[in-house]
C-alpha cells in the first residue's frame, strides 16, 4: 500500500508545490511508483506541469467518472491527479455536511493505495474542509517552511493544528520539517534554522537550497532533473526523497 504524504503549510509561498512536484520526481528516480494529487481547491499542478486531463478529482468525487480515469501519466512512474479547481471548490461548499469531505478523499485514495508506492498530496494554505481531509487521508505530513519569520510563523500554527487533530482520533504523524530557499550564507536563515532545530530536535529533514532553476519551473513545466539535473536543487530534493524513502 502506498503512503499517502501531505505537503502542507499554513503560510503560502514556502514551496509546497515545488516540493510535490520535485519531491515526487526524486522518488521516481529512485523507482518508486508516485501519485501526485492536488487538493488545493485553487490548485494548478496541471498546468505547472503542462497537464491536459479530461477529469479531476472534482469529477471523481462527484461520480461522473472512476478515479483511475481521472489520474493522468506525467513521466513514467509519475501520475497526477489534478484538483478541478473552482468546481471542486463549489461542490465542496454546497456539501450540507463538511464532515463528509474527509471521507470522500479518503475512499479516493483508497481505491488508488495499491497502484502506487507514494502519493503526494499538495494541501491549501489555511485549513478548508479539503485541507482537513487531506490530513484525514494522510499517513504522514511533511511541512516545508522558510528559514523566515514569516514561515516559521505558519510552520508552528500548522503543528498546533496537527497536533489538535491527533488529539481528535486522526492517525497521520508529522514526518518532518523540510526548510527551504535556504541559503546558507545568509545570517538570517542559519539563525531560524537554528531555532527550528532547537525547537524540534530531530525533525529537520534536509535542506532544499536557494536555487533561480526551481523558481523557473512552473515557466518551462519540467520537473529540476529534467531542466537543471546538475543543479543545487536536483542535489537536495535526491537527498531529501532518500531520507523520506529509507529514514
Amino acid at each position: 500500500m502506498a503512503r499517502t504524504i501531505a505537503v502542507t503549510n499554513q503560510k503560502g509561498g514556502v514551496g509546497k508545490s515545488t516540493t510535490v512536484v520535485n519531491l515526487g520526481a526524486a522518488l521516481m528516480q529512485l523507482g518508486f511508483q508516485v501519485l501526485l494529487v492536488d487538493v488545493d481547491m485553487e490548485g494548478q499542478l496541471d498546468l505547472w506541469m503542462n497537464a491536459q486531463p479530461t477529469a479531476t478529482l472534482y469529477d471523481v468525487i462527484v461520480g461522473s467518472v472512476d478515479t483511475r480515469s481521472a489520474v493522468v501519466s506525467l513521466r513514467d512512474h509519475l501520475d497526477l491527479l489534478a484538483s478541478g479547481g473552482q468546481e471542486l471548490a463549489r461542490h465542496i461548499f454546497q456539501l450540507r455536511d463538511a464532515r463528509q469531505v474527509p471521507k470522500l478523499l479518503t475512499n479516493v485514495l483508497a481505491s488508488l493505495g495499491r497502484d502506487y508506492d507514494f502519493i503526494l498530496l499538495d494541501c491549501a494554505p489555511g485549513l478548508d474542509p479539503l485541507a482537513i481531509a487531506a490530513y484525514a487521508a494522510a499517513d504522514e505530513v511533511v511541512i516545508p517552511t522558510t528559514t523566515q519569520r514569516a514561515g516559521i510563523d505558519g510552520m508552528v500554527k500548522q503543528i498546533n493544528t496537527l497536533d489538535e487533530l491527533q488529539e481528535a482520533g486522526y492517525r497521520m504523524v508529522i514526518r518532518g520539517i523540510i526548510p527551504t530557499l535556504y541559503d546558507p550564507h545568509v545570517n538570517e536563515h542559519r539563525f531560524w534554522l537554528d531555532q527550528i532545530e532547537q525547537q524540534f530536535p530531530g525533525a529537520v529533514l534536509p535542506a532544499i537550497r536557494h536555487d533561480v532553476r526551481l523558481q523557473e519551473l512552473p515557466r518551462v513545466g519540467r520537473t529540476v532533473f529534467e531542466h537543471a539535473p546538475r543543479s543545487r536543487g536536483a542535489a537536495d530534493y535526491l537527498a531529501l526523497a532518500q531520507r523520506i524513502a529509507y529514514g
